[in-house]
Formats: C-alpha cells, sequence, structure tokens
C-alpha cells in the first residue's frame, strides 16, 4: 500500500513537470511579452484568496480565478495596478500561480489579469537580485536553468534515480513525519498572506504564511481553530515553487503540530475523496468527520 501511494504521488509530480516541460516561456518571447504589454513590474505576493470566477474565453464557461494583493519592488514599463491586486487562472496548468511569500515578474495587458498562458509573468525562483532594468535578461538566464532542471528530472526517472527536485516536490508524506504529527486534516484553501519572515537554521531568511483551510475531514487529533495553520516556505532552486506550495482554491491533506504549524508537510491532492483516508490508514490514520 506504502509502494501505491508513493507511485500516485509520483505521477502527481510528473504532471507537473510535463506542465512544466511543455508550458515553459521561450527565452525570445520575454522579449515579445514585453513589447506588448501595457505595464511589465516586479512584485512580491503578499496575500492570495479565491476571487470567483471569471469569462476568460467567450467560447468556454466561467473559470474559477484567485486574486493576489502585490508590494512593488521595481517597474519596468507603465503603471502597475494602483490597488495593487492582479487576478489569474486559478486551475495552475499553463498558467503561473501567485503564491504569498513569493516574488514575480508580472506582464499586464491594458487590464489587472494574468492571461493564460501568462506571456510573461514567472516566479522568480532563480533571481537572488532583482534588477527591474535587467529584468528580461535575467528571466531568459533563468527560463534556460529551468529547462536544464525539468529536463534532468526527466532523465533522472528514466534511469531509475532520486532527483533533489523530486523529493522536494513530491510532497509524499514521510512515515515518520504522519506517526509525528498530532492533527492531520483535510481542507480546502481559501487565502493565504505572508505574515512575517524569519530564519530556518542557516537558510536565508524564510517567508512564513498563514493559510485559512475550510475543514472537510478531521484524519488524526483536532482541526485548527478557525481553520487557520502557518507555514515556512522553505525557498528552492527547482521551478516546481516552494516547499509547501499553497494555492488557494485546492484541497490538501496537512499534518500540523499543536500550534498548528505546518511541518509534516501540506498535499495538494485537487479535489477530495473517499480513497485518501483509505490509503492513509495505511500509515496508521483513522479518520472522522470534522466536527
Amino acid at each position: 500500500m506504502r509502494k501505491l501511494l508513493y507511485a500516485f504521488f509520483g505521477v502527481l509530480l510528473i504532471g507537473k513537470m510535463e506542465a512544466a516541460r511543455a508550458c515553459v516561456v521561450g527565452a525570445d518571447n520575454y522579449e515579445h511579452s514585453l513589447a506588448i504589454a501595457s505595464t511589465v513590474f516586479v512584485g512580491h505576493i503578499v496575500r492570495t484568496e479565491e476571487a470567483g470566477t471569471i469569462q476568460l474565453h467567450g467560447r468556454f464557461p466561467p473559470e474559477p480565478v484567485a486574486e493576489a494583493t502585490f508590494r512593488v519592488l521595481g517597474v519596468l514599463k507603465g503603471q502597475p495596478p494602483a490597488d495593487g491586486k492582479v487576478r489569474f487562472r486559478a486551475n495552475g496548468y499553463c498558467n503561473v500561480e501567485l503564491l504569498a511569500g513569493q516574488t514575480y515578474s508580472i506582464f499586464l495587458y491594458g487590464d489587472n489579469v494574468v492571461w493564460w498562458p501568462n506571456m510573461g509573468t514567472t516566479r522568480l525562483w532563480q533571481v537572488q537580485n532583482i534588477d527591474a532594468g535587467r529584468l528580461v535578461h535575467q528571466l531568459r538566464e533563468q527560463a534556460e536553468e529551468r529547462v536544464k532542471q525539468v529536463e534532468e528530472m526527466h532523465r533522472a526517472i528514466d534511469d531509475g534515480k532520486v532527483h533533489e527536485c523530486w523529493t522536494l516536490n513530491t510532497g509524499a508524506p514521510d512515515k515518520d513525519a504522519v506517526a509525528k504529527s498530532p492533527n492531520i486534516f483535510v481542507g480546502h484553501l481559501t487565502r493565504t498572506e505572508e505574515v512575517e519572515v524569519t530564519r530556518v537554521g542557516d537558510m536565508p531568511p524564510t517567508p512564513v504564511v498563514e493559510g485559512s483551510f475550510r475543514v472537510l475531514k478531521v484524519l488524526r487529533g483536532q482541526a485548527p481553530p478557525e481553520g487557520k495553520v502557518r507555514a515556512s516556505l522553505v525557498g528552492t532552486r527547482c521551478p516546481l515553487g516552494p516547499v509547501p506550495s499553497l494555492m488557494p482554491g485546492g484541497d490538501y491533506i496537512v499534518f500540523i503540530d499543536q500550534d498548528n504549524f505546518i511541518r509534516g508537510g501540506a498535499v495538494f491532492i485537487g479535489h477530495y475523496g473517499n480513497k485518501w483516508p483509505r490509503w492513509l490508514e495505511s500509515y496508521g490514520v483513522e479518520s472522522r468527520n470534522a466536527q
């Protein structure tokens, strides 16, 4: 059963990797995006939350969207939205997710919506010293590094090896972490907000994010008060996101300590189904309905 669980998480990661490889913005496209965009700036996301739906394409039904509140770090072109907010598709496939506590280049085209398929908007995971004047050059370098890392992950999987980014981004719960977590629950994430910056060991300053969940099921212990938990978002040199990666609009299995801090992990599961508690029972986790 445990092998089956890890195999499933492996399929999830491969899907994310395939999306990353298929949806990488080509290095030459950043110049084109800059030329046609009305506004280009670097923004640090301080809050992300569900924001209803939006009609993105006339032929398709409205899609769920999220709203991100940002702090401007630098402007390359035009003027960022005066209210400090942008909206984007909540479905992450081929669309950047604006995560609280992370920094992005944001390209807008006459409104405050990050339109599919991104057209320049990118998480700055590779760039350490952000310079708005050199933004396009830095984005090209990061895009080239991203392609290399995704290809390395694919080769490692083909060779039956473990890549560093595979380990960081599977989200599969470690058996020891499950055993030590006094509280485990399934919840729908509605909002995240950066609340402070801290240090974890010798690592650079790390953002701490508070997540607000609608609790769907308690698997062990108690649900957090008002569905609120906190997590340190450990930055990585990997292109798939920080750890844990918390995007409002999805369902998660969350492992928290008595102080309601995520230390055992938070596993994105898309939409909750009855199979998840059964799989976690192999870890000695019994479920009961949320109170």
